[in-house]
């Protein structure tokens, strides 16, 4: 293997592209790189924020680093768009279906492209030039073709053959065409692609979803060119679709739209026919799913999603009945199997699941592990309700992503990922990464290329938050994905390296095809974050592979997050407690030593804490300290400290006192009850919604109060707990948390699984009965979304719930109040000291709602709701801030 990689490091490394073949990897050190072109928004010659200590103890050279860096590079491509009116114009596109041009033998090499001049006014000569440029940007080739002429029409052709762009990846290819003193410019992308070999393999993890309707001619010569294996397309009787999917040597999945039932014949007939269609071609058609993604109208939900379950169960019988060997798939979000299929064994019969699992755009959806949780949640419903299979019939890119080569590097990690959660295959939907653009389509080419045949092992780094290595075994290599999200910033996570003490055995590519890597000895260094890169090795087996990675050294990844969770006070006046949250994000042992920097006058009891942290661990570090008597109602600013080897973490915060204090409220009287109470506040970024919240306790109940100055003048009612001007509470009682089907998790931020950390979810609302506390969820209740019509009897109005909702007009305030009873918060208890997580949502009509989980410093992807509840749940409010019961504060002693 290493022979048939080695001849192209040198190559990658110059920006020259070599001879036809995959590229590869190195063998030994390279000590020269094209320099990379800055990414847009970035200071020019910015290469890599790598951390000193790390370069200092590896003593690399810049040139070295360059190497390095690459493979984090991201460039947007100039795309010129034609004007309407132009009196010169030129089109560029590829001779073969996406632009993906195969290698090898019947290949299409070298690319040839089709370039297209139109031009009005006297004819003349037009001159044309071209450049190409790699994934990252680099220029690879250049030059001009002989002057083209209009016929009378206006209209000129030429043909582009660029014999440079022989080695895998992706090409961004301009054309200029220029007469009598103007210019102007277009362009395509083009990628050259393994070939895809020969025969049927059932097995693979990668399909293609067609888009909806009648299929395109194209799309199965795309998918054999990308290296699909399986094709999902809509059929209704087309048997000329479904041959031609098998002409091309893939493996057809019809997909029987019928998502939900309108307009159509009776049931009976429509399972029937359904029968038919599938005991006709179940020889040929190995797989068959049940429509798309669900979709239930707004104005008689019950009704639809009752007709949603009696065609799943009428399809599934029917079809079974008939005794066919087709694999048949029931296609559903993670929340319509939550909210809709739960109710009796409307599975029975089916093989498995296609999950569709796409979280909205602009949200972290990978980082925060919202698609992870969601499609857990999925697979653990599916098998609640009888079915052990999975798969992911429709995903594709990020529409958040930032560039061409994040775009590319969210599609190969998704994957991974679809397939770390348990999905057997993953459908990659048309149009969403696929077959454009074509820089994504050469990262998918290159990921099919190395595991096609290749199982799923597991992950190396099981149970460490943010970091992956994904482990895939196929004939004759091994290969790892790994990558890392770690970071303060989510839109920029940290940029750092992976040091293998002995790398003998093992190779690095990255998501194009380019080699990377640098050698030292034995030594082999590897660069870790957020663009994947692959690790292979013809030598190693799976065992000796995850070995490696779990000893491997993490340089310039910050090695855990801090936090700081809470500021208790204490029984004592003058004491308080300060909480320290830290997380390892490292897959070996770390020797911790944590102290804090606190505001004039504070003093803590213990200058330091020292401590181990394990793997992925959470610990939980309270130092007590003496305060000044006026120490001023908060926020505090903090700072810790925390030493993890020769590296160092900090953390700095304004940190409000999260204190319930003791005190009788009578709800409805207005501010004057609230008074001495030192409330928290959070507000927007734009200063349009401002909010102090207040709380108490006693023995028979917890208050809430929330002041809220919003600049709009009005008050959105609503009685749906998620909308309008509506609270969220929740309260998190349990210190570990666990799904809704028994299974423990590491951690409570673990990213990984479908476990809830809220017990109870209610809501303070305004409706057509005036103000009021709603129940939406309560500990060991299955996570299900609530539907018109389908009552459950946790969902509700809280009895001896007492709530007032107030507008001031004369200074602007809305005054929200709440009394719950104790007992409906069990198993909490009026009792001082006890400590407990809780969190806030305050609504702003169709506005971003106020979390105070963002005021208090809760990482983002701790703070995303969707880290926590499935993306069925959304709008769902996790709570990750401790609060204390303490005794009473000035203002009125408690009366009970």
């Amino acid at each position: 293997m290493r022979t048939r990689w080695a001849a192209g490091l040198l190559v990658a490394a110059l920006g020259v592209q070599g001879a036809a073949g995959a590229p590869a990897v190195p063998a030994k050190p390279v000590e020269t790189a094209t320099p990379a072109q800055p990414v847009a928004g970035e200071a020019p010659g910015h290469i890599w924020d790598l951390p000193p200590e790390a370069t200092q103890v590896l003593d690399l050279s810049g040139l070295q680093l360059r190497v390095l860096g690459q493979v984090f590079h991201q460039y947007v491509y100039e795309t010129p768009v034609a004007k309407a009116d132009a009196t010169l114009g030129v089109t560029v596109g590829p001779t073969v279906p996406g632009g993906l041009y195969r290698m090898g033998a019947g290949g299409d090499l070298p690319p040839r492209l089709a370039v297209t001049v139109r031009s009005t006014g006297s004819p003349s000569a037009i001159g044309l030039r071209y450049v190409a440029q790699d994934f990252y940007g680099r220029k690879v080739a250049s030059g001009t073709l002989p002057p083209v002429y209009p016929d009378p029409s206006g209209r000129a052709v030429a043909d582009l053959v660029l014999k440079e762009l022989s080695a895998f990846g992706y090409y961004h290819v301009l054309v200029t065409a220029a007469r009598q003193g103007r210019s102007v410019t277009g362009s395509c992308g083009v990628a050259v692609v393994e070939p895809l070999p020969e025969g049927l393999d059932l097995k693979s993890p990668f399909g293609m979803a067609a888009p909806p309707g009648k299929m395109p001619d194209d799309v199965p010569a795309i998918c054999r060119r990308l290296g699909v294996r399986h094709l999902a397309f809509d059929w209704t009787g087309d048997e000329e679709a479904i041959d031609a999917v098998s002409e091309a040597g893939l493996v057809p999945t019809a997909v029987v739209p019928f998502d939900i039932p309108q307009n159509v014949p009776e049931p009976e007939d429509l399972f029937a026919m359904a029968g038919d269609l599938v005991a006709r071609r179940a020889e040929t058609v190995p797989d068959w799913q049940f429509g798309r993604r669900p979709v239930f109208g707004p104005d008689d939900v019950a009704e639809s999603v009752a007709s949603y379950r009696q065609v799943i169960s009428g399809l599934t019988e029917t079809v079974r009945r008939r005794e066919t060997p087709g694999r048949l798939w029931v296609a559903a979000t993670p929340g319509a199997l939550a909210g809709v299929l739960t109710e009796g064994p409307v599975l029975a019969g089916a093989d498995g699941v296609s999950l569709y699992v796409d979280a909205a755009g602009g949200e972290a959806t990978l980082r925060s592990g919202a698609y992870r949780r969601s499609l857990d949640f999925g697979v653990q419903v599916a098998r609640r309700l009888g079915v052990e299979r999975a798969i992911v019939g429709g995903t594709g890119d990020d529409p958040s992503a930032a560039s061409p080569q994040q775009q590319a590097w969210k599609l190969v990690t998704r994957h991974a990922v679809s397939l770390a959660a348990g999905a057997e295959r993953v459908y990659v939907s048309w149009g969403r990464g696929l077959p454009t653009p074509v820089s994504s389509a050469a990262a998918y080419a290159w990921m099919t290329h190395l595991l096609d045949g290749a199982a799923y092992e597991g992950a190396a780094w099981d149970g460490v938050p943010l970091i992956e290595a994904h482990l895939f075994s196929g004939p004759g290599r091994r290969v790892a994905v790994v990558w890392s999200w770690v970071g303060a910033d989510p839109e920029r996570p940290d940029r750092g390296l992976l040091v293998f003490d002995d790398g003998l055995g093992l190779e690095a590519v990255d998501v194009a095809g380019q080699p990377t890597g640098i050698w030292k000895g034995r030594r082999f260094i590897v660069p870790f974050g957020e663009a994947p890169v692959y690790l292979v090795s013809g030598e190693l087996d799976v065992n000796r592979m995850r070995e490696r990675l779990r000893k491997v050294k993490i340089l310039g990844v910050l090695p855990a997050t801090a936090r700081f969770e809470s500021i208790i006070r204490g029984r004592i006046p003058g004491k308080v407690d300060v909480t320290l949250w830290l997380q390892s994000h490292r897959p070996y042992k770390q020797e911790a030593v944590a102290g804090l920097l606190l505001p004039e006058g504070w003093r803590a009891r213990q200058g330091k804490h020292k401590f181990p942290l394990e793997p992925g661990q959470t610990r939980e570090v309270t130092f007590e300290c003496d305060v000044p008597q006026e120490a001023g109602r908060g926020p505090y600013t903090i700072e810790a400290v925390v030493s993890l080897g020769e590296q160092y973490v900090r953390c700095k915060q304004n940190v409000w006192p999260a204190q319930v204090v003791r005190r009788t409220i009578e709800v409805g009287h207005g501010f004057a009850d609230w008074e001495g109470i030192d409330p928290v506040v959070v507000e927007d970024a734009g200063g349009d919604v401002w909010a102090e919240v207040r709380t108490a306790w006693d023995k028979a109940f917890f208050y809430f109060a929330a002041a809220v100055r919003r600049k709009r003048g009005t008050f959105i009612a609503s009685t749906h707990a998620y909308q309008g001007d509506a609270i969220q509470l929740a309260w998190g009682l349990s210190r570990r948390a666990d799904d809704d089907f028994g299974h423990k998790t590491a951690g409570l931020s673990l990213p990984a699984g479908a476990f809830r950390d809220t017990d109870h979810l209610m809501a303070l609302t305004f409706g057509r009965d005036g103000a009021g506390v709603v129940r939406l969820r309560s500990p060991r209740v299955v996570l299900r979304t609530h539907w018109p019509g389908n009552q459950d009897a946790w969902y509700g109005p809280v009895e001896g719930a007492v709530a007032d909702i107030a507008r001031d007009q004369a200074i602007g305030y809305t005054l929200y109040e709440a009394a719950i009873p104790l007992k409906e918060l069990a198993p909490l208890k009026g009792e001082a000291g006890r400590i407990f997580r809780f969190g806030f949502r305050i609504g702003n009509g169709r506005g971003r709602p106020l979390e105070w989980s963002h005021e208090a410093g809760v990482p983002d992807y701790l703070a995303n709701p969707c880290s926590f509840l499935p993306t069925s749940m959304a709008d769902g409010l996790p709570c990750q801030t401790w609060w204390g019961m303490v005794g009473e504060r000035p203002g009125g002693p408690p009366h009970e």
